[in-house]
């Protein structure tokens, strides 16, 4: 896990497959930034990127593969942002996906 390479304070995790990430969204989660997971929310659904504080990185990997990320953070101090942007849960997992974002 590339977890031992962060020195900063916070990281932000994404999946590589969500396209549509701006910087806007990026700083909107930074402002909000804690002690805890900072897991952007569109209406109701957990999306991406989340924000980390370091000292929750090195306890994770201790847990994976045996349990994902998103059951390591729901068992830590984590906080939900609410935003109004779907984008943080457009998955692109598949070229027949991939063409429907460009609109072909």
């Amino acid at each position: 896990m590339g977890a031992a390479a962060v020195q900063s304070d916070y990281c932000f995790i994404s999946h590589g497959d969500i396209p549509c990430l701006t910087p806007a969204l990026f700083f909107r989660l930074w402002q909000q930034r804690g002690p805890y997971a900072l897991i952007p929310r569109y209406r109701g659904i957990p999306g991406h990127p989340v924000l980390l504080p370091r000292v929750l990185l090195p306890q994770a990997g201790q847990f994976y593969p045996q349990r994902s990320m998103r059951e390591y953070l729901l068992a830590k101090d984590y906080r939900y942002l609410d935003i109004n942007t779907p984008e943080i849960i457009l998955d692109v997992d598949t070229p027949q996906a991939y063409q429907l974002l460009l609109g072909k």
